[in-house]
């Protein structure tokens, strides 16, 4: 992984947001995202905590879910969310299908709601992860010589972001595929770093701020 860091350092004089500008961006967006997420993790605070024990009662413990995955400017770091699905049923490829058997009752309804993703404010605490941006994926689909696939880890990746949002039944598209993990390998994954390019380019705290509300409103229908 470290000469991913190293190469992540692009030539960009010819696309249409400069490196220093994306790091002007980045440097803005860490002020908001820490303002922001300890605010939310207090009033969530609560709502955190019966998640837990209600968790802990359906399916026992651990109540928290880690994995690695690729971060900014190619450094791994784990990613944190409420455990959805039953004990040691994960899987190396991190795909998940609609319907999965593995997935507990309240591990429905938490990723119904996207609630099982309130831990990752501590991945924004952190300085890991951004409320926008190119959603955090397993660190070997980023084994790419394409340079877009580098050009993602140029900002943190998200909670949320264009990408998340036009994928939102990725579980079902993965679920009508002969071949999920080469479906989402080849396919998805691909039109995923093409749309979070395309937001990289043109990225700035308001959008970001659209996103997100967006993202709450399609979670509330």
């Amino acid at each position: 992984m470290e000469q991913l860091e190293n190469d992540v350092e692009l030539d960009l004089d010819n696309d249409d947001k400069t490196l220093s500008s994306i790091k002007r961006y980045v440097q803005m967006k860490r002020v908001f995202d820490l303002i922001v997420s300890l605010l939310m993790f207090i009033v969530l605070l609560p709502i955190s905590i019966i998640i837990g024990l209600w968790i802990a009662l359906d399916s026992g413990l651990p109540i928290l879910f880690k994995q690695e995955r690729m971060g900014y400017k190619g450094r791994t770091f784990k990613i944190i969310k409420f455990r959805t699905m039953k004990n040691d049923s994960f899987t190396k490829d991190g795909i998940t299908h609609k319907g999965d058997m593995r997935i507990t009752r309240i591990g429905k309804i938490l990723r119904k709601f996207r609630l099982d993703e309130i831990p990752q404010l501590i991945n924004v605490i952190k300085g890991e992860m951004s409320f926008v941006g190119p959603r955090p994926d397993m660190p070997h689909l980023y084994r790419n010589t394409n340079k877009l696939y580098k050009y993602v880890l140029l900002v943190p990746p998200g909670i949320t972001g264009k990408a998340t949002l036009e994928f939102k039944d990725e579980d079902e598209l993965i679920n009508n595929s002969d071949n999920p993990e080469k479906f989402y390998n080849e396919i998805i994954f691909p039109e995923k770093v093409r749309l979070n390019v395309e937001y990289i380019k043109e990225a700035t705290i308001l959008k970001d701020m659209k996103i997100m509300i967006e993202t709450v409103v399609r979670v509330i229908k």
